[in-house]
């Protein structure tokens, strides 16, 4: 699939994508018929900590603004790098939240097609939200068009006699967004902001991935908190969050005194069967201990995306590098076939930067994280629209 932009020079966009407990960085160059060069690319953790989220919001400000300049710096002093057109902000959960939803339109007899039906049709779809509203909309997308019960992606000139519009809206809260949208303007004035849900971006890389898989479960294990989805036909159709992630296992199992750093690198070693008996023994017995808890929140959340059907028994997930792996190994061999279509466990896989390679490509020295990755997917896939 060739890669297609209605202009021909190289543009410079910036891309923030602000996590649960972590903000990240880039500078991305944009060709004709190219992946998006990712130029520069930083994350920044917040301290594993208990805070409230006015302070966790501010915490993640601070840790955006430092990347972000330091970015800006350095590619100033390189020279060759034109200023950001454009800025793209993802906001991932529980800084935004989604739902889907949908419309209906059915005719008497064969009609054609037009956009002033596409248009209506959306509209109608988009104005059926009941989470997201005027005061916290984020952004709103047509996420898939079926005429007489099939999709397609160009639905004008076609004539049908149905039609269905999915689209997916979402939403962040006033205060929040306001507060990052003012430390984006601090790192670059007068720049356009772009801004964009974790799940619409998700769900965008994981199609150009996997383009062929229209039927699966998502999971993305962030420091704070997990969202699933399910996608059905190509589709989003149900979104949950629950307040259990990454910083939730490392507090239960780091001893007093260990950093999170070395935690995270002991259970990535666990996750790839690298990591020697004795060594990690006793982290093993403590993630044991974390699964009864993880199962229980998790499964409160796929009993709300599997009413009333099941789940795809493909799960795509997204998480950590480090505890990608621990994960997966807990979703498949966890039983939660009472939630799945079949009954039997997810058939898991990690969503990693390789797959997306098609659409982002670091240049030497630079090691973009899946998170920037995914973004970086996104801003592609839309300049190239």
């Amino acid at each position: 699939m060739k890669i297609a932009f209605r202009k021909s020079h190289a543009k410079t966009i910036a891309l923030a994508e602000i996590g649960s407990a972590s903000a990240g960085f880039a500078l991305l160059e944009l060709s004709h018929g190219c992946p998006a060069r990712v130029v520069s690319a930083s994350r920044a953790t917040i301290p594993i900590e208990e805070r409230t989220p006015q302070a966790t919001i501010a915490a993640i400000s601070a840790e955006l603004l430092r990347i972000g300049q330091e970015a800006m710096n350095t590619r100033a002093k390189a020279g060759g790098l034109g200023r950001p057109e454009s800025l793209y902000c993802v906001l991932r959960a529980p800084w935004s939240f989604s739902e889907s939803v949908r419309a209906d339109a059915s005719y008497k007899e064969d009609v054609e097609v037009t956009e002033e039906m596409m248009k209506a049709l959306a509209h109608q779809a988009l104005g059926r939200g009941s989470v997201v509203n005027t005061t916290n909309f984020l952004e709103a997308s047509v996420a898939q068009v079926k005429l007489n019960g099939y999709p397609t992606g160009s639905p004008e000139g076609n004539f049908v006699h149905s039609m269905s519009v999915v689209g997916l809206l979402s939403g962040s809260d006033k205060t929040v967004r306001d507060t990052f949208k003012a430390t984006l303007e601090k790192l670059l004035p007068h720049t356009p902001i772009v801004w964009r849900s974790g799940a619409r971006t998700l769900i965008a890389a994981i199609r150009a991935a996997y383009p062929h898989h229209d039927e699966y479960f998502a999971a993305e294990v962030g420091g704070e908190g997990t969202v699933f989805a399910v996608v059905r036909d190509g589709a989003p159709e149900k979104q949950c969050f629950v307040s259990q992630g990454v910083n939730a296992v490392i507090r239960a199992v780091s001893k007093k005194g260990t950093l999170p750093e070395d935690t995270l690198s002991l259970i990535r070693m666990i996750g790839r069967d690298q990591c020697e008996r004795g060594a990690c023994d006793e982290l093993s017995k403590g993630l044991a201990r974390t699964e009864p808890e993880l199962m229980r929140s998790f499964g409160e959340c796929m009993a709300k995306c599997a009413d009333p059907r099941r789940l795809p028994d493909r799960m795509v997930l997204f998480a950590h590098p480090d505890m990608a792996q621990w994960l997966a190994r807990f979703f498949a061999r966890i039983d939660f076939t009472q939630f799945t279509r079949t009954t039997k466990p997810f058939e898991v896989k990690t969503l990693e930067p390789a797959d997306l390679a098609r659409w982002v490509e670091p240049v030497a020295g630079i090691s973009p994280d899946i998170g920037l990755t995914i973004a970086g997917t996104l801003v592609n896939i839309e300049a190239s629209a």
